[in-house]
């Protein structure tokens, strides 16, 4: 079902058993509305607004050190975040904007061989708003590590406006975007070990910047403006292979040693982390968060498995006299200082 439509003058319309699929998650900051896609979907509002947003593309995969398979451990690097955008854009009343979240991309290395592409993590997909008469605003997936082959090494991958994936032994981090930092080099002495994926915040480590046979750690993340968005930082870049694994950082995985992939935080955009041997780890799905004044009617519409609900039950941030209108059942309901009350009942 539809979400509540969202009007002036303090009144919410919707059916009494409403829920919206579980990507797109409302809350409060001060004065202002705040949405989190977690999933591709829409937004409309009914005025005119300031919409400040935060646009994050999917996350790079880790790579693969498949070189440990017929010898010695070689070097292999973390996945590339996504690009972090933030800043703010004039919404038209009653125009419909799209909102794209885009994947991580996989992790590299299920079949090695000698050529890079079979070791390399992918890149992550691009996420973006775009709506009549609005120039799109879109964040490139990160782009993915750079593994080890059995004949060699490889690069990180550079992918558009977002950071760059982390680099093998004696090669080099993929460089960074406007939106991103690039990733770390590889070693090129042994303990052979690579570079991390690049961050939003800052370009990821060499390798041994922590001290010898130390992966480098991912590049680190971005922490959205509190004055419009209640997040913790997100866009960190993934941790390298090593004797000692490179940490991740802001939704980034850190490296590993084990058979079992270490994937990125969904909705982070963070990298994924190398791995020693075994698959590498896929990155994070994007973002894309909006924040507006609480003032603002609004429709929503959200992809995805699952549903919340949000019937009046699960709307509690609103002020005392804010009408309900079910219109399925047409009862009318006003919000007291903790509940909601049917009209004609008190």
């Amino acid at each position: 079902m539809a979400e509540p439509v969202y009007l002036s003058g303090g009144r919410i319309q919707g059916r009494s058993d409403d829920t919206i699929p579980a990507t797109a998650v409302v809350g409060s900051v001060s004065s202002n509305i705040t949405i989190n896609f977690n999933g591709t979907g829409t937004f409309t509002p009914t005025s005119n607004t300031t919409v400040q947003y935060v646009v994050v593309g999917g996350g790079g995969g880790g790579s693969r050190d498949g070189y440990l398979e017929v010898d010695s451990q070689r070097g292999a690097g973390g996945g590339g975040a996504g690009a972090y955008r933030e800043s703010s854009f004039s919404a038209v009343a009653d125009t419909t904007y799209t909102l794209t979240v885009g994947t991580g991309g996989a992790g590299g290395g299920v079949s090695p061989t000698s050529n890079c592409a079979s070791t390399k993590g992918a890149n992550g997909v691009a996420s973006s708003i775009a709506g009549s008469g609005l120039t799109t605003i879109t964040s490139d997936g990160g782009g993915g590590g750079g593994g080890h082959n059995t004949d060699g090494q490889c690069a990180g991958n550079a992918n558009g406006n977002a950071s760059g994936g982390g680099g093998s032994n004696h090669a080099s981090g993929g460089a960074g975007g406007t939106y991103g930092y690039a990733g770390g080099g590889g070693t090129t002495g042994s303990p052979y070990v690579g570079g991390g994926g690049g961050g939003s915040g800052s370009i990821g480590e060499d390798g041994h910047t922590d001290g010898s046979g130390h992966g480098g750690d991912g590049g680190s993340g971005t922490t959205p403006s509190a004055t419009y968005f209640s997040s913790i930082a997100i866009a960190g870049g993934g941790g390298a292979n090593g004797n000692t694994v490179g940490q991740g950082q802001a939704g980034g995985a850190n490296g590993s040693m084990s058979a079992i992939p270490t994937v990125a935080t969904a909705n982070s955009g963070g990298g994924g982390g190398a791995a020693s041997g075994f698959i590498g780890g896929a990155g994070g799905l994007g973002v894309v968060l909006l924040s507006f004044a609480n003032s603002v009617g609004y429709a929503t519409t959200a992809g995805g498995a699952g549903t919340i609900a949000t019937d009046k039950s699960s709307i509690t941030n609103v002020p005392a006299g804010t009408r309900y209108e079910e219109t399925d059942t047409r009862k009318i309901f006003r919000r007291t200082a903790s509940a909601w009350v049917e009209k004609g009942t008190t």
